[in-house]
């Protein structure tokens, strides 16, 4: 017998807007993507070479300030500027976040600010940065201070 006071386990979040198989595909293609302009690239700046998939906090933490490209999935642009860079605070489960051939990473997060006017819900959105590439990555608004959104990006 279920108790009332708790949600049905098949009841979905409203603010889950994108599906795991839309998730998976867009990281499938993103860490594909990366890749492919790694290797036209020359591979000059190592983050680049790695992708995604391999990429840790490390690669982040001196970007804090700069400004990403966004685009959504109806091809709107705008900037995001990277606020934080933090390790999460438990590991990937395991089997997660391991990359190909090599040891697993520690899953780490990424909190973007956005202007009013910019990405303001949980979809796949592409970024773009120079020394990066350009990347997909799920984000997750998590707080809407004044002329501002908050968004959250957990890589494991």
């Amino acid at each position: 017998m279920r108790d009332s006071n708790f949600p049905s386990p098949c009841v979905r979040p409203a603010a889950a807007d994108v599906s795991r198989r839309t998730f998976l595909s867009a990281m499938a293609a993103s860490t594909a993507a990366c890749g492919l302009a790694a290797k036209a690239a020359g591979a000059a700046n190592p983050a680049t070479a790695r992708g995604l998939a391999t990429w840790t906090v490390s690669d982040f933490e001196s970007l804090r300030g700069d400004l990403f490209l966004v685009r959504d999935a109806a091809g709107r642009t705008n900037h995001l500027r990277l606020e934080t860079a933090a390790a999460a605070s438990k590991s990937a489960p395991s089997g997660l976040g391991a990359a190909p051939s090599g040891p697993r990473r520690a899953a780490f997060s990424l909190l973007f600010r956005s202007p009013p006017e910019g990405p303001a819900r949980q979809d796949v959105y592409e970024l773009r940065h120079p020394n990066l590439g350009t990347f997909s990555l799920l984000l997750v608004p998590v707080d809407r201070p004044c002329h501002a959104v908050v968004l959250e990006a957990i890589i494991s």
